[in-house]
């Protein structure tokens, strides 16, 4: 390695520290920057090229062009197919998530089961259950657009999902979970016996068969996978929930 790509990798550790250090505090502009940069313990260690690097990354469109970018802004140009800004936007991201599921100071998150970012600044984070989600939807006030669906996959497995998407630090954050009743004690308590009159599906048509105990409670099944016809939600009215069972559904409607 010669001394220049050395001084470059240099270069672009120290900012990444410093992006790091002020994401802490939740810094999110220039100005906030500005003021809390110089209060960081390398700030001295820090050339007149990397401070502007590190100013340059809360601008709405920073240029990253190495061929016409001044010293400063080659210092978050693209490696390894991605650029800094990125890399680092995520890595802080993983910070957060981590400190949610490890925090001392009040209650602390379930771990997803995974988190996969997408083009731009979005991230899915997966849970093992709808309670988790819901506990991370909870904290993040997201739980106003969430989503409830119920019903059979192409198995015949039954399974539970929730999805909610917000805001949070920047990212477009997606919060999923499905649930599936394939465990030796879930499955024993499931059991299904054929409708009787007056019973109805979650679509509002009339069951053919009654799914009785699990977790979701007796439900009725028409027999088919379509979400029901045209019109009206037969239970609250509005417009058909896509999928998902309205929460005012009844097995037997009064």
């Amino acid at each position: 390695m010669n001394n220049v790509q050395a001084t470059q990798e240099v270069a672009q550790s120290i900012v990444a520290d410093a992006l790091a250090a002020l994401a802490v505090f939740g810094v999110t502009t220039e100005r906030e920057a500005g003021q809390l940069l110089p209060m960081w313990r390398r700030f001295h260690e820090m050339t007149a090229a990397e401070r502007t690097a590190v100013y340059l990354h809360y601008r709405p469109a920073p240029s990253t062009r190495p061929d016409t970018g001044t010293a400063a802004e080659c210092v978050l140009a693209a490696a390894a197919g991605q650029p800094a800004h990125t890399r680092i936007a995520r890595a802080n991201m993983l910070r957060a998530i981590t400190r949610e599921c490890f925090a001392v100071d009040r209650a602390a998150l379930p771990a997803p089961e995974s988190v996969a970012f997408a083009d731009g600044q979005a991230v899915e984070l997966e849970l093992s259950t709808v309670a988790e989600a819901e506990a991370w939807a909870s904290n993040l006030d997201a739980t106003r657009d969430a989503r409830i669906s119920e019903g059979r996959d192409v198995a015949g497995a039954l399974y539970r999902g929730y999805r909610t998407t917000c805001r949070w630090r920047g990212f477009e954050v997606t919060i999923v979970a499905i649930e599936r009743a394939d465990q030796p004690a879930q499955v024993a308590a499931i059991s299904e016996r054929p409708a009787e009159p007056g019973e109805v599906c979650t679509c509002g048509r009339a069951a053919r068969t009654v799914f009785t105990g699990g977790p979701w409670g007796d439900t009725g099944y028409c027999g088919l996978p379509d979400g029901g016809q045209s019109g009206p939600c037969p239970f609250c009215g509005g417009p058909r929930h896509q999928g998902t069972r309205c929460s005012r559904y009844e097995l037997r409607p009064a």
